[in-house]
């Protein structure tokens, strides 16, 4: 008997319990890691371009206001968990231009920022770190005022890492 976890995250699973009963837990490999990088950009050009926005206004007859969009050439990333994704992540915009600056307390091989620093430099933050109890709520109400104006916030990472009502009050 085996249980696979489609999720690198396997944190919800008892393992011990399945041990215990002759079940072999398992998780997916990284085999997703081309795939959240890419939806990673797509939402970075989505964001800076206002593309969602322009299609909802096409879809319901109307015409967006113009509107001036932002290059990811010469904007900046902030990275924070230099693991897999991560490092995709900072390969792909480091080829179309950004600059980028990664907070990983764990990495020694690349150049890190304190969080603080790449919370009010970037014009888009990416949290990418493990999800652990250190980890839990790391983007929360503090962290958020220091944001820089503007920025942008993009979780494809566990959801117990952003602060979800902290988050809803900031943007209220």
């Amino acid at each position: 008997k085996a249980f696979l976890r489609c999720a690198i995250d396997i944190r919800n699973v008892d393992v011990a319990a399945a041990s215990k009963a002759g079940v072999l837990v398992t998780q997916a490999s990284a085999g997703f890691v081309t795939s959240v990088s890419e939806l990673v950009v797509g939402f970075m050009v989505d964001l800076a371009r206002g593309v969602n926005p322009a299609t909802h206004f096409y879809h319901h007859n109307r015409v967006p206001p113009a509107r001036i969009g932002r290059e990811l050439k010469g904007s900046t990333l902030g990275v924070i968990g230099y693991g897999a994704i991560g490092k995709e992540v900072v390969r792909v915009a480091k080829a179309l231009g950004m600059r980028v600056l990664i907070n990983d307390p764990y990495v020694s091989n690349v150049e890190t920022v304190p969080l603080e620093k790449l919370l009010s430099e970037s014009d888009f933050v990416v949290p990418l770190a493990v999800a652990t109890a250190e980890t839990e709520n790391l983007i929360n109400e503090k962290t958020l005022k220091q944001m820089k104006r503007g920025a942008y916030l993009i979780n494809v990472s566990r959801g117990n890492l952003v602060d979800e009502d902290a988050l809803e009050a900031a943007l209220k």
